[in-house]
């Protein structure tokens, strides 16, 4: 295939003028083939003989591990990687590009148009137009930062990642390369393509076939330590594993559960089972036998065992605002994926904080999709802190914001010790009971004082009327002594004449 380079360069190593000998038939060997190290023995590749079933995802023979015999695989599906990582929905000159040879001649420059160059003697990374040896421009499918391609990858040191840097340059799709969360949507967008599942937001990776541990479970696998997939039950008290699950990659891998009564089998960095692991044939019997430390979703456990104090159907919008009920989400949504509220619950927690969320943004659908997956989000729930100021984040200020739902609100006034659910117990357990002796009481003592203050009322109206009657009777005494001693009249001291009456009258 030739490249939009140097006339006459192809990627081949093989060229009409350059043939490569060929490696000859299994039969007959080209001498130069590789061979095993301690005999003559050439190596035939790991397919077992008979190891290819064309009529079956899941191949009906078994590799032993032997010489020759490392694998085997069943029937193969194709998909059009220009398809799935946006190529064909690209402008390619005022029309979709048809593949990926068309987008890198004719793509949009303008964005797909850059690449990282690393220079020989200072070995400084700086971003460059891209351009072929001539000179010519062309589009970037993806390009990663140099000092992110070390044997660390991301983590390799001067990486840009690690200091929230531009790193990564090209098509949308492929961006994220060190964001596990992005690594989980394009694992399962291909998972969608190869027909392993039909919606987008789904978690499911593998053919249902290949985890099928009824049809192959893992505890029997012949030749395999019978410890490896065996919980231990040490002082007859079950640990936390080591169980095994098909559903990371179809092969049996060890995980663990967390929140048990011995903590000390399942540490931080051990996988988490998906959260249906007790749910396999296999391991029915350990259901009973596991012991969680609380029946609190967010310590993990109880939901293995399904004896959590809430219900795990619960809604996004009902479930609490808080570790508890995001895990009880989550774990409905690996449950039941095309029941799945996790964009409720988002909204729901904004709302709960005074904020507003676009559930409509594809920012918003992706922090969804990324909060649970095969172990049902129990990762992210014991980091909840972070996870609440991510979705925070990328909401806007909404003083106004109430939650739907009142009860939710209840819910989480109860778990956190305040007091809407106790006043509404107490009205019910007589509060306005109370509150009604209490008027009433009220109004006894408000009639007493009214009373009492009447009484005083008509005793001071009293107490004024006979002061007033002292008054009249006092002026009237000195006003008659004044007329006797102060305006005597003819020099008698008889009975008045006639005038005098008139007199003393207009005096009073």
């Amino acid at each position: 295939v030739e490249l939009p380079n140097a006339e006459g360069q192809t990627t081949s190593p093989c060229t009409a003028e350059n043939k490569c000998e060929a490696k000859g038939p299994k039969s007959e060997p080209n001498k130069d083939c590789l061979k095993y190290k301690d005999s003559d023995d050439f190596v035939m590749g790991g397919l077992c003989e008979g190891g290819v079933d064309n009529d079956n995802t899941v191949p009906t023979k078994d590799p032993t591990g032997q010489r020759g015999c490392v694998y085997t695989y069943g029937k193969s599906e194709d998909v059009n990687l220009d398809a799935i990582s946006g190529i064909l929905e690209e402008d390619c000159g005022g029309k979709k590009c048809k593949d990926w040879m068309d987008f890198r001649r004719n793509g949009d420059k303008t964005k797909y148009g850059k690449m990282f160059a690393q220079n020989e003697e200072t070995q400084e990374v700086t971003i460059v137009d891209a351009k072929m040896d001539k000179g010519e421009p062309f589009a970037v499918e993806y390009d990663i930062h140099h000092l992110c391609r070390g044997p660390q990858g991301c983590f390799t040191e001067g990486c840009p990642w690690k200091e929230g840097k531009e790193y990564e340059l090209g098509l949308p799709f492929w961006k994220g390369r060190c964001d596990a969360a992005a690594n989980a949507r394009r694992t399962a967008a291909f998972a969608k393509m190869f027909g392993v599942h039909q919606e987008e937001d789904e978690h499911i990776t593998m053919n249902p076939s290949l985890t099928d541990q009824t049809a192959h479970p893992c505890r029997k696998i012949a030749g395999l330590d019978p410890n490896f997939c065996q919980p231990t039950t040490p002082d007859n008290a079950l640990s936390s594993g080591p169980f095994c699950t098909r559903e990371f990659s179809g092969i049996c891998s060890r995980c663990f559960i967390h929140g048990t009564t011995r903590p000390e089998d399942a540490e931080k960095d051990h996988p988490r089972c998906p959260t249906n692991i007790l749910a396999v044939e296999e391991y029915a019997e350990f259901k009973e036998k596991i012991k969680c430390k609380s029946n609190k979703a967010s310590e993990e456990c109880c939901l293995y065992t399904q004896s959590c104090s809430q219900d795990t159907t619960v809604s996004g919008e009902e479930a609490t605002p808080d570790a508890d009920g995001f895990a009880l989400v989550a774990y409905h949504c690996r449950e039941e994926p095309s029941d799945c509220h996790m964009i409720d619950f988002l909204a729901h927690l904004a709302r709960h904080n005074k904020k507003k969320i676009d559930t409509d943004s594809q920012a918003i659908k992706d922090m969804a999709f990324d909060a649970w997956g095969l172990d049902g989000g129990l990762k992210l729930a014991t980091n909840f802190d972070s996870f609440q100021a991510k979705v925070l984040a990328a909401g806007v200020d909404d003083p106004d914001a109430k939650d739907d739902n009142p009860s939710a609100d209840d819910k989480t006034d109860g778990a956190g010790g305040d007091t809407e659910k106790t006043d509404d117990a107490d009205k019910t357990d007589g509060g306005e009971k109370t509150d009604d002796a209490d008027k009433t009481d009220d109004t006894d003592k408000t009639d007493d004082a009214d009373t009492d203050a009447n009484k005083k009322k008509n005793e001071g109206g009293g107490i004024q009327v006979w002061v007033w009657i002292l008054i009249i009777v006092g002026v009237l005494a000195v006003a008659a002594i004044i007329k006797i001693f102060v305006f005597p009249g003819e020099g008698t001291l008889g009975p008045p004449q006639q005038g005098d009456d008139v007199e003393l009258q207009r005096n009073v």
